[in-house]
């Protein structure tokens, strides 16, 4: 098995010790979205995800009231919405792909996926106890830049 292999296999493992079958207790939004587990102290924090549904909310919106789009962050309104809606939804599958993007899965079918293509930072996503950044708190499991994931105590 080669070391990649393992990473890849250790990293599954981790995901599914800290996310799997754990419900979403809340979000959170500012300079970075936080996902906060019901079961365990961990959250999830990251700088963006995407989802399937975003294109429908944000159409649905717009066609409502355009003058919700006169923010900060327009695209921030449908991912606040998607989140809101796996509130208390368990994931029901975690999963790295080989640029290091997480999938979680939650009850209903809802899939997110945790980028690794914002350009402007240098951390994607990470899962920690009490602060929502890798270089603040020891770290579980973090994705500094695509294609990497690292582990607690290790680089």
């Amino acid at each position: 098995m080669t070391a990649a292999r393992n990473e890849f296999s250790e990293t599954a493992q981790l995901l599914q010790e800290l996310l799997l079958r754990k419900h979403i207790a809340g979000f959170s939004t500012g300079d970075v979205w936080t996902l906060r587990f019901v079961e365990n102290e961990y959250q999830l924090a990251f700088q963006n995800f995407s989802c399937s549904k975003e294109s429908s909310i944000n159409e649905a919106l717009r066609g409502h009231d355009m003058a919700l789009f006169d923010c900060a962050d327009p695209d921030g309104i449908a991912k606040a919405a998607i989140l809101s809606s796996v509130t208390m939804r368990k994931v029901m599958s975690a999963s790295v792909d080989e640029d290091a993007a997480l999938s979680l899965v939650f009850e209903g079918d809802i899939e997110l996926i945790f980028n690794t293509d914002t350009d402007v930072v240098d951390w994607q996503w990470c899962v920690t106890k009490n602060v929502p950044n890798p270089y603040a708190e020891e770290y579980e499991l973090a994705c500094f830049w695509k294609g990497e994931v690292s582990h607690r105590n290790r680089t």
